[in-house]
């Protein structure tokens, strides 16, 4: 195989995992948004409100230091491939 081929599934796979990424931590800091807001008396439901958004946050981070991760090794990959 290749390594321009193997470098292009690999950029493939990142995009796809970092747009899911992102749909479920939107996902989660709309329903940690929506439950910390709502008119409910129990503050237990609240509280998982504002994990799900800390969760959201983490996650996003996460995300960009993987996708900047994958994208300096995609480069020294390239590099190395380059020299030859």
């Amino acid at each position: 195989m290749p390594i321009s081929t193997l470098i292009n599934q690999i950029a493939t796979l990142t995009a796809q995992i970092s747009l899911l990424v992102a749909g479920v931590a939107a996902l989660s800091w709309t329903i940690g948004s929506l439950l910390k807001g709502a008119p409910i008396p129990f503050r237990d439901i609240k509280e998982a409100g504002n994990e799900l958004m800390t969760s959201a946050i983490r996650s996003l981070v996460m995300l960009s230091l993987w996708t900047s991760l994958v994208a300096l090794a995609t480069f020294v990959v390239s590099l190395i491939a380059s020299a030859r």
